[in-house]
């Protein structure tokens, strides 16, 4: 990584911890301390998944969702890790492959201006799976639906239990 890399990763995460502060603050003048707390524990709560993340192993996908909302997107990206921390080394290319595919083509699907959440949940398990999880609106469906019939079983990876309706879609990416 370049040293102009590094410099914007930590600026960013430098102006992600000032904006928490500042919300901390400001809820604080305003004898607000019930905010605080969960803000405190949302921190803390996505502190841990980005600990755990940073361990299994797969360092050019766990940069992707770390940075990913560090750029304007039509959605919130939040990210979790469920089990124990193990090696998902051999999941890397399939992952990073699937999720930085997945999230380009609802960014270009989703409906702008709303209220529009992504939840990427790695569960390691014995055997390791991704559970996408959007929750909002999309006005371009076909070039999603195109898109699940491309990565629907690419050999290394497959997309399962696919539920899609006016407000949500849902799937799991296992791995072969």
């Amino acid at each position: 990584m370049d040293e102009h890399r590094e410099l914007d990763i930590l600026r960013h995460a430098r102006h992600d911890w000032m904006n928490v502060i500042q919300i901390i603050k400001g809820n604080l003048s305003l004898n607000r301390t019930d905010r605080v707390e969960e803000i405190l524990n949302d921190t803390i709560r996505r502190s841990e998944h980005a600990s755990r993340l940073t361990r299994l192993g797969i360092p050019g996908t766990a940069l992707f969702l770390l940075s990913f909302n560090w750029e304007p997107h039509r959605f919130a990206l939040d990210m979790e890790v469920t089990g124990e921390v193990r090696d998902c080394s051999n999941m890397e290319e399939c992952w990073y492959e699937i999720i930085s595919s997945f999230t380009q083509q609802l960014d270009a699907a989703a409906s702008p201006g709303k209220d529009n959440q992504l939840l990427i949940t790695i569960h390691t398990e014995q055997e390791p799976y991704v559970e996408f999880d959007f929750q909002g609106s999309i006005e371009n469906r076909s070039g999603l639906q195109d898109w699940l019939a491309v990565y629907s079983d690419t050999g290394r990876c497959r997309i399962d239990q696919v539920i899609w309706n006016e407000k949500e879609l849902v799937f799991v990416l296992t791995s072969e």
